[in-house]
């Protein structure tokens, strides 16, 4: 199966971004969901938090990308530069790393959150 994304008709995008109020992140949400059940994370959970590509900043290029990055471009550069994100990203990953599901769950929510309000602002504001 494919990465899971947001996809939009000509038009839509800015409606769609401003009706929710996190960027959904299922890969990640259905991981930290199993990491509560277990009490703790796999070694895999930890491996991929450790990666860019498949840290919970990255899933953000899987699921607004498509039709999003062909309609604005540079739609996911964001990520690629903001201080914020990193810190967020490498908050993540450090919780993961310590096995502290709670700080996990938490800062997870603050990159869903995080992510839609950058997104929004970098591509909504280019819809005239």
């Amino acid at each position: 199966m494919g990465p899971i994304r947001l996809t939009f008709k000509e038009g839509e995008i800015v409606r769609k971004l401003n009706t929710i109020t996190e960027l959904p992140l299922p890969k990640w949400e259905r991981r930290l969901n199993a990491a509560e059940k277990r009490g703790k994370f796999t070694l895999y959970e930890r491996e991929l938090s450790n990666e860019w590509g498949t840290c919970a900043i990255g899933e953000t290029y899987d699921v607004v990308d498509g039709e999003l990055e062909e309609e604005y471009e540079n739609a996911n550069r964001w990520v690629e530069y903001d201080e914020k994100a990193e810190r967020l990203g490498m908050q993540f990953m450090e919780a993961i790393e310590d096995q502290d599901v709670k700080n996990a769950r938490e800062t997870f929510n603050e990159i869903k959150k995080y992510a839609l309000k950058m997104h929004k602002k970098y591509n909504v504001a280019k819809v005239k």
